[in-house]
């Protein structure tokens, strides 16, 4: 069964105010949500809402309730 995707409306703002909090390069953040680098940044170069995939919007919904010490962590491990 597939998971319901989580309800967050991604802007480029909000993807790159995200990697900043998180102290994250783009392909940190592309590490974690379980996307390429080259996607993290077209995120952040696109206007208005963006669309993506469910896989994708799970995967920075859940990057987005990652302190940065948990972030850092996972990307130790991972």
């Amino acid at each position: 069964a597939q998971a319901e995707a989580p309800s967050i409306r991604p802007t480029a703002k909000m993807v790159l105010k995200l990697r900043m909090r998180l102290g994250l390069t783009q392909a940190e953040l592309a590490k974690l949500a379980g996307v390429s680098t080259l996607t993290v940044g077209k995120w952040e170069k696109a206007e208005g809402r963006i669309g993506m995939r469910p896989a994708a919007l799970a995967g920075l919904a859940r990057v987005r309730a990652m302190g940065k010490r948990e972030a850092i962590k996972e990307l130790a491990i991972g």
